[in-house]
């Protein structure tokens, strides 16, 4: 998958509470603005398009040295009502001296994938999300270390889009599946049984296109004899669009075998891994693309 910066790029639910609280005699910027501490201003992206992220001119009006904080959070409205707003995934502190003026730079994720991206004219006002659900992924993900803007990416559009939580894959599989398990939990989301590896392509019209790559995940079964089956794949109206030309074997008892399909071009929607024995079918799983 791309990184996202060049593409477009609380808590309590009994798991863990974050305060998000911040060092001392450090000020949030939006408490900076409301305070007329600071000016801020939202720069376009110019001519070197998203590949330096979000930049924000600040300023200190107020006559004195102040220490601020654009924490993670932080969303970037932008003035055309069609594109997207972008938000922040960490932390950013930095001084001003009195009558200082310096240019802070942030990388920025889409929160809506219906909509448009950003060009090199967009503008933008500085705002801080009201999406619980959103903080507390984004939390949770600044408590892992998350680097990987494609995880980051997916973790948000599974909160603001619905997007199936399952793209939220990465190198770090321990990490990406806390991240899945978070998500289910706050959105009442099943768990999925499968990764699906994905690229996001913007498109001429600047809108924004999950392609799902490939689907791979553990299938359970559990048999009370040596069984022989025959894999196929269905779609949501029962179409056989794919049959294994190889048998599988599973002895007695409980085994558990990798399945990995290649879904590159497929349609959105709702598929089913079916393994039958003898015409009766003993596995039938869905995934979703």
């Amino acid at each position: 998958m791309k990184t996202l910066i060049n593409s477009c790029t609380i808590a309590m639910l009994g798991i863990v509470f974050f305060s998000f609280s911040f060092p001392d005699n450090t000020m949030t910027l939006d408490q900076a603005i409301a305070q007329n501490k600071v000016q801020a201003t939202v720069l376009p992206f110019g001519d070197k398009g998203y590949s330096e992220g979000l930049r924000v001119n600040v300023k200190n009006i107020s006559g004195k040295s102040l220490k601020l904080i654009m924490p993670k959070g932080t969303i970037f409205v932008p003035d055309n009502g069609e594109e997207q707003t972008l938000i922040t995934s960490g932390d950013e502190v930095f001084a001003l001296n009195s009558n200082q003026e310096k240019q802070i730079l942030r990388p920025g994720f889409c929160t809506e994938l219906s909509d448009h991206g950003s060009d090199d004219a967009s503008t933008f006002k500085l705002a801080v999300s009201k999406n619980a659900n959103l903080m507390n992924v984004i939390h949770f993900m600044d408590s892992l270390n998350v680097k990987d803007n494609d995880v980051i990416q997916h973790a948000v559009w599974s909160i603001t889009d619905n997007s199936p939580v399952a793209y939220v894959d990465g190198e770090d599989t321990a990490k990406a599946r806390l991240i899945r398990q978070r998500i289910c939990a706050l959105t009442n989301q099943k768990m999925p049984w499968y990764n699906t590896e994905s690229e996001i392509i913007q498109t001429p019209e600047r809108e924004f296109v999950i392609e799902a790559k490939e689907v791979a995940g553990d299938i359970v079964i559990n048999s009370d004899v040596p069984i022989v089956m025959q894999g196929q794949v269905k779609d949501s109206n029962g179409k056989i669009l794919f049959t294994n030309p190889n048998q599988s074997r599973a002895p007695a008892g409980e085994t558990t075998f990798e399945y990995v399909l290649h879904v590159e071009g497929w349609e959105k929607g709702t598929y089913y891994v079916v393994y039958t024995c003898n015409g009766k079918e003993v596995i039938n799983q869905a995934f979703e693309i």
